[in-house]
């Protein structure tokens, strides 16, 4: 009996680390046609800040952050309760670009103006609940991406 305890408490601690998040999750916004619209009402509903992330093809610093910042316990700890979106421009040479890679690109484009980002990846802005713009900043280490996330 106390080994079919052992061993279904050992189920549950593998089952629990197995499905707890090891790196940040976020949403692109070409899946759901572009309404940030939508993240914005659940972020005021939920109380919970948005963090918009810019990337791009070739990118390396932001490889770099997906490598090392965005699988560190610590920063899926700090932004727990932040909604991430991504926004990700396509560079990639097709012989005839399609109609839906030229509406991404011109989206993130028209967002890039919008919250006045200069050509640089990655770039993240930081919106409050209620939508206002926290901060923005480009490439981060750990403790500054952490930091980032606490920003009020």
């Amino acid at each position: 009996m106390l080994n079919l305890k052992i061993t279904i408490v050992l189920f549950v601690v593998i089952i629990s680390s197995s499905l707890a998040q090891d790196t940040l999750k976020f949403t692109d916004l070409k899946r759901y046609d572009h309404k940030i619209d939508s993240f914005e009402e659940k972020a005021k509903a939920e109380n919970k800040k948005i963090l918009l992330y810019f990337s791009g093809d070739g990118c390396r610093p932001c490889e770099r952050m997906k490598k090392e910042v965005f699988t560190d316990k610590s920063v899926v700890e700090a932004y727990d309760n932040v909604i991430l979106l991504n926004t990700h421009l396509i560079m990639k040479p097709y012989p005839m670009p399609s109609k839906i890679h030229r509406k991404v690109n011109k989206y993130h484009i028209k967002l890039r103006r919008e919250f006045e980002t200069e050509n640089e990846y990655p770039t993240f802005c930081l919106f409050s609940p209620d939508g206002d713009l926290i901060a923005k900043r480009n490439s981060m280490t750990v403790e500054e991406f952490i930091s980032f996330a606490q920003m009020e």
